[in-house]
């Protein structure tokens, strides 16, 4: 296949002409070597190669092939067709049937002139790819060292458009091309094996700075030694657990006489049981070995350690060990409180169990057996509460299994519940059990089983029957009082407002006939139908004074009575509190000259001004001054006392120092016609109406009233009032 086409003679104008050429071609291979081997990356060298041949080579199709040996496979980066520059796929020469490849194969130059005439062609792809309806072939290979790592294909229009000088042009060309590409690869390849290169050192220098960080922050102690076990190394953590300065840490060796180290039971630990020395000698890992470390106070630091070979010349071991003082701690007392826990289920009298997920009873108290009545080996052979069950029982606690296995599923929480369990001893006695179930659950929280605790109710649930029942009774026996006490308390109200009722006509009655007595005893005192003799005069001031008497209690019975039936309007106008308290101790003043009393009066400030009713307050006073005066022996003292309490708040105090008020009357004495004194023959007179007024008009005025007293030392009544 490799052929050229026929020649003529040549003339002296053909020498000339070669001659030239071959200068031109010297001058161009020259251009081609600086161009090419100018270019750095494999993508440069070809387009170089490619831009030169174009320019100083007869070309209208034109490819640069690299070969992979290893693979047998082929790619073409740059192939210029029709004036344009485009790549083609990888191609495998054992699949392919190319020009190319039987380039690759020859280790030669291919020259075709005539693609059409080429009997072989049926079968080759050769450059079929290409868009020019190409004539004229030739393929050179690119060798390094008799190594094809790649083509140089052109291709021309014409019919045999190639010389032996366009051959051996291309040649010399792929030879220049082939050191440029191999240049180019080698370039390359360094330049990434540097970039690699740079980037394991940065990868290397963020490892280091990763394991400095970790090394000196982890929360694990870590001890590295050299090859004869000389510790070389330790994180600060170290130091805090071992106990000891980095400086004294790196004096000593890993087993070390120095060491003071107790196994988990409290005996000494030798050097040969060290994680350490295990790992070294056995040039294996060795995890987990749990040691107390004896600090110079004595107290004991009790860690887990791992410890591993590392397969480096010079080193020995690493060490690893984490504290677990406080685990050991932990674990101690869930020890005790498991055996406390023991202890108490099994002395107590309260059955407990534990079954797991699968019903399979893992624990029970020695307390079943007592409160049911079945030996030990009964009850291990079966479950505990399926022993002695009702089959209703049985299904509803099969129903409540149920309900936690859809919560568990879905996962809901599981809550402690509480039930009766009614079950049968084993003589046939029924007893109710008082169930409390809780879940079970492991380290992670995982629900693994569930807890039982059990009581006998029995007699409980009876009393507790008896007593509902017993309450239902008292219940309808309650209403029913309540009923006859509602009935009974609207006929004593109906009651009340007809003696308010009666005593307010009586009063008015009562009111008319005293006013013509004391009239008419006034007329004979003044002796207009003639003169009396003394004893008349006697006999009529008599009538006057009790008459006066008996008109001061109508008008109190009537005042009262108004009150209480709602007849009395109550006022809200201006009231200068130093008027009231003056003229009502004026009053009073005459009534305790008898009996040579003192009284006095004090209102701060004295300009004290209400909102109120005036007339209202002054029957107050005066009933709480008249009852002082009659409860004061002779030369007491009795005050009245006015001052502000507060800032919307006006108290008045009458306080004496009398016989006093005993503590179980002091609660009465706000009633009508209720007195300390009820008997027949007391010393005092009053009908007990003045302080039962006083009560409901201090609360008619939205104030109220209240008593201090003790029997023989006096008394002292308050009454508050809104100052406006």
């Amino acid at each position: 296949m490799n052929s050229q086409g026929p020649h003529r003679a040549p003339t002296a104008d053909d020498g000339v002409q070669q001659q030239m050429q071959y200068a031109q071609e010297m001058a161009a291979l020259f251009q081609i070597g600086i161009a090419i081997t100018s270019g750095l990356t494999v993508q440069q060298v070809l387009q170089s190669i490619l831009d030169e041949c174009r320019r100083i080579l007869p070309i209208d199709t034109l490819y640069v092939a690299l070969y992979d040996a290893e693979s047998d496979s082929y790619e073409i980066p740059l192939f210029f067709d029709l004036g344009k520059y485009r790549s083609l796929e990888q191609r495998k020469c054992q699949v392919v049937r190319s020009l190319t490849c039987d380039v690759i194969a020859l280790r030669s130059s291919l020259y075709i002139p005539d693609l059409d005439k080429l009997a072989a062609v049926d079968g080759h792809v050769a450059m079929k790819s290409g868009l020019a309806p190409t004539h004229t072939y030739l393929g050179v290979p690119m060798l390094i060292c008799e190594r094809v790592i790649g083509v140089i294909s052109i291709q021309s229009l014409q019919i045999d458009a190639y010389n032996a000088s366009v051959i051996q042009l291309l040649e010399t060309i792929a030879m220049q091309a082939a050191v440029a590409v191999e240049n180019a690869r080698l370039y390359e390849a360094t330049k990434r094996e540097l970039a690699e290169r740079k980037e394991l050192e940065e990868q290397l220098r963020v490892t280091l700075a990763k394991y400095t960080v970790l090394f000196d922050t982890a929360p694990v102690g870590i001890s590295i030694t050299d090859a004869r076990g000389q510790l070389i190394e330790c994180n600060p953590e170290a130091e805090d657990i071992l106990g000891i300065s980095q400086n004294e840490h790196l004096k000593r060796t890993y087993d070390g006489p120095e060491w003071q180290i107790v196994r988990p039971d409290g005996t000494p630990m030798p050097g040969s049981e060290y994680a350490s020395v295990r790992a070294f000698e056995e040039q294996r890992r060795i995890d987990d070995i749990e040691m107390g470390i004896v600090h110079g106070d004595g107290s004991i630091r009790w860690i887990s350690v791992n410890a591993a070979p590392i397969p480096l010349e010079g080193h020995g071991v690493v060490i690893a060990y984490t504290d677990v003082t406080e685990r050991k701690r932990a674990e101690n007392e869930l020890r005790q409180s498991e055996q406390r826990y023991r202890l108490l289920a099994e002395n107590v009298q309260d059955a407990v169990w534990v079954r797991d997920l699968q019903g399979n009873l893992i624990y029970a108290s020695p307390s079943i057996a007592r409160l049911w009545g079945y030996s030990w080996d009964e009850l291990t052979r079966r479950s505990p509460e399926g022993i002695a069950l009702s089959s209703e029982a049985m299904s509803a606690t099969r129903q409540r299994a149920d309900q936690v296995l859809r919560a568990m599923q879905e996962n809901q929480p599981i809550p402690v519940e509480r039930f009766d369990l009614p079950m049968r001893r084993s003589d046939g006695e029924a007893i109710v059990i008082d169930v409390l179930r809780g879940p079970l659950v492991d380290d992670d929280g995982n629900v693994v089983g569930f807890r039982f605790a059990g009581r006998d109710v029995t007699e409980t649930r009876v009393l507790a029957a008896e007593i509902q029942a017993l309450n239902a009774t008292l219940e309808q026996r309650v209403a029913e009082r309540t009923a006859e006490l509602s009935a009974a308390l609207s006929q004593l109200q109906r009651a009340d407002r007809m003696k308010d009722e009666f005593l307010a006509t009586m009063s008015h009655e009562l009111r008319t006939p005293l006013t013509v007595i004391l009239g008419a005893a006034e007329a004979m005192a003044i002796e207009t139908r003639g003169p009396l003799n003394d004893q008349q005069k006697r006999q009529v001031q008599l009538v006057a004074e009790g008459g006066g008497r008996l008109l001061k209690m109508v008008n109190d019975l009537l005042r009262y009575a108004n009150l209480a039936a709602g007849k009395t309007t109550i006022l809200h106008e201006r009231c200068s509190l130093a008027e009231v308290g003056s003229a009502t101790v004026h009053k009073m003043e005459k009534a305790a000259v008898p009996k040579q009393q003192v009284v006095t009066c004090s209102i701060v400030p004295p300009e004290l001004v209400i909102n109120s009713d005036s007339e209202a307050i002054m029957n107050m006073l005066d009933a709480l001054l008249d009852n002082a005066v009659k409860f004061t022996p002779a030369h007491g003292h009795i005050t009245l006392e006015i001052a502000m309490e507060g800032a919307d708040t006006v108290r008045l105090d009458v306080s004496d120092d009398g016989i006093g008020i005993a503590p179980e009357k002091q609660r009465l004495i706000f009633q009508p016609f209720v007195q300390g004194d009820s008997a027949l023959n007391r010393a005092y007179e009053g009908s007990g109406i003045g302080l039962a007024y006083v009560a409901r008009m201090a609360e008619a005025l939205g104030g109220s009233v209240k008593v201090e007293s003790e029997l023989g030392h006096g008394s002292r009544f308050t009454i508050k009032l809104p100052t406006g």
